[in-house]
């Protein structure tokens, strides 16, 4: 085989590769392109009906959405719980038999 040949078909190989490697890049150009001109066309179209309103070409953005009121859920109010109170406990008092009498032990 000639050197030149596989040169051209290593050529033609590459450039088929790159090809394929840009496409996306250039589908997203070409959206891009689109919207440009539908702009443009639009404008004229505006322009043209109302020359003196050439204000509304700023207008031909694209409107937002009005946002729906998202309602406000009530909060739902919690019940306190009632605390119980705790009973002290009587401390009973330490007593002590001495020889017959009874005695209180301070402790």
């Amino acid at each position: 085989m000639n050197n030149t040949f596989l040169n051209t078909v290593y050529s033609y190989y590459y450039y088929y590769l790159l090809f394929i490697y840009l496409l996306p890049s250039f589908q997203k150009h070409r959206k891009m392109f689109d919207m440009i001109t539908t702009i443009d066309e639009r404008a004229l179209t505006i322009r043209t009906d109302n020359p003196v309103s050439s204000r509304n070409v700023l207008s031909l953005k694209k409107k937002k959405k009005k946002k729906k009121k998202k309602k406000k859920k009530k909060k739902k109010k919690k019940k306190k719980k009632k605390k119980k109170k705790k009973k002290k406990k009587k401390k009973k008092k330490k007593t002590a038999e001495v020889s017959g009498c009874v005695v209180r032990l301070h402790v």
